[in-house]
């Protein structure tokens, strides 16, 4: 099913789909069959959220209703990951700058603009950007809000640094065909609620509302694929049909990070990324990193064009180490190569549901059910765009459940909660 892919893993223990998770041995090795590690399953999810082919995906994005090696010595009793020190891979003789200059640093102040304006300052190793202060990011169904993360980007927060940010349906942050990309330290809070109706009654951009058209549709088909085209050198050619950025599925968009493409050299360490400690389960993170296939830069695009790896890459080289997430219905999603993930702990995790926690996993179960870790592809992708060469070491899943099951007695079964 997944060719030569390898995987590790160590220390990782199940969510259990009906309660909270079972208990386990953590001084074990865990070796879990690759079919379940590494899934053949639609990149989106299940129950229909597919990642349908090139032109397919893109067309129905757009009408208002988008489609979402060996043995290894036992690891040391796992601890909480300590926070990592202050970006240790620091260019030397890079300056660094306070992100004050740039944002009002009081919390509650909409900073979208601000922050987006300090990354791109900061991109191409200008200098290290500093995160000292608090800072609020209202993205809410605006897709020009969304932030890209460009090449040879670091970001480093203090202690008294903080991001608060309110994505539902797209991205917060996006790196896209980007390379060199350090992210040291974050502390991150969200505080939205995804809607448990997939269809919604539209976006809006640049503070004007676009009724109609599924927030998720029009970030892929306007947002990245025109940030794409200007700054990756990628021409969509429609004369032999629609074509946009590929389509990565309703759930993977809602991400808090959406990693895309031709993206590598992506190091994020000592992150803490949760949920108030009152949230409710209609209220945690829809997905914290979602790692997607897309076009590569510097070609030329069409409805033809096929999805193979002639064309097409997945993230790789990515390390997430030390990263700690509380309140989530999927940590890490996708499609990916050369990865690591190591040191991650996990504590609440739910399923979609609205403020009464009713409609679990959203109405006709169009969300995925909760996962930490969900890689999967699609059945007809190409061999070479395949998962392969993960390795995931010493993950903590406490399994704290915030809400029901999704599937009551005598329901069709629409997934399981695993930690994998």
């Amino acid at each position: 099913m997944v060719g030569a892919a390898a995987l590790k893993i160590e220390c990782l223990h199940q969510r259990n789909g009906r309660s909270s998770r079972q208990k386990f041995n953590p001084g074990a090795t865990v070796f879990l069959p690759i079919a379940l590690a590494i899934a053949s399953l639609p990149l989106g999810g299940c129950g229909g959220d597919s990642s349908p082919s090139s032109s397919t995906a893109s067309q129905s994005s757009s009408t208002g209703a988008p489609p979402a090696p060996a043995p290894t010595t036992p690891a040391a009793t796992p601890t909480t990951p300590a926070p990592a020190p202050v970006n240790p891979t620091a260019i030397p003789g890079v300056e660094k700058k306070s992100i004050r200059s740039w944002v009002s640093c009081d919390g509650t102040s909409d900073d979208a603009t601000g922050v987006a304006k300090a990354f791109a300052a900061a991109s191409h190793a200008a200098f290290t950007l500093v995160v000292d202060c608090p800072v609020r990011i209202h993205t809410g169904l605006d897709i020009s809000r969304t932030i890209f993360i460009d090449d040879d980007t670091t970001v480093e927060f203090t202690e008294t640094g903080k991001f608060t940010v309110d994505n539902t349906l797209f991205p917060a942050f996006v790196i896209a065909n980007s390379s060199n990309i350090t992210l040291t330290g974050w502390n991150v809070e969200y505080d939205a609620s995804v809607p448990v109706k997939r269809i919604v009654d539209g976006y809006s951009q640049t503070y004007h509302l676009a009724p109609g058209m599924q927030p998720a549709g029009a970030f892929n088909d306007y947002s990245i694929t025109q940030w794409l085209a200007k700054n990756r050198g990628i021409t969509f050619d429609a004369r032999q049909g629609f074509v946009t950025s590929l389509w990565s599925g309703n759930t993977n968009v809602c991400a808090v990070f959406f990693i895309s493409g031709d993206s590598s050299q992506v190091t994020v360490t000592g992150m803490q990324i949760g949920v108030p400690a009152a949230a409710g389960g209609d209220r945690f993170i829809p997905v914290v990193f979602s790692l997607n296939p897309n076009y590569k830069s510097n070609q030329t695009i069409t409805a033809k064009t096929p999805i193979t790896a002639q064309f097409v890459a997945v993230p790789h080289d990515l390390t997430f180490s030390n990263v700690s997430v509380d309140g989530t219905y999927m940590g890490w999603v996708g499609n990916t190569h050369d990865t690591v993930l190591e040191n991650i702990q996990s504590r609440r995790y739910g399923d979609l549901q609205d403020s009464q926690g009713n409609h679990v996993g959203g109405i006709e179960k169009w969300f995925m059910p909760p996962h930490l870790i969900y890689f999967s592809h699609a059945d007809s992708m190409d061999p070479a765009l395949l998962n392969k060469n993960i390795q995931i070491t010493n993950v903590v899943d406490e399994g704290v459940r915030i809400g029901r099951a999704r599937d009551a007695a005598g329901e069709v079964r629409s997934g399981n909660a695993l930690s994998l």
